[in-house]
């Protein structure tokens, strides 16, 4: 999972680079390499349930980003209901709640990340 986590790091880095100021080529690329930690550490989780190792890296490269953001906007969609803004105390439901949360945040950065 060192990627997702590198990824990360950098849009961290990149994010502090002005304290001072908001430099905005600084915050896209922030924005851009967090957007990716989330997709590869989505891609990474799914392809670790595949019982034959062998395939986990043909299965990572058929997800593609404008099909994944298509499920997490049908996902949000068909949960967002199911609670309010706190996670409710049933399991399952706080199991949703935060499966919302991740596919808010997928689409959501996807769609700042796209070209103007």
């Amino acid at each position: 999972m060192a990627y997702p986590d590198d990824l990360l790091q950098y849009a961290k880095q990149m994010a502090e680079a002005y304290p001072n100021e908001a430099h905005q080529p600084s915050l896209r690329r922030a924005l851009s390499s967090a957007y990716y930690a989330l997709f590869h550490l989505l891609i990474a989780d799914a392809v670790a349930h595949c019982s034959d190792p062998r395939f986990r890296s043909a299965l990572g490269r058929l997800f593609d980003h404008g099909p994944m953001k298509h499920v997490c906007e049908n996902t949000v969609e068909s949960i967002k209901n199911l609670f309010h803004p706190t996670p409710p105390d049933d399991p399952e439901r706080t199991v949703q709640y935060h499966l919302h949360n991740v596919a808010d945040t997928f689409s959501q950065a996807q769609q700042k990340t796209e070209p103007y």
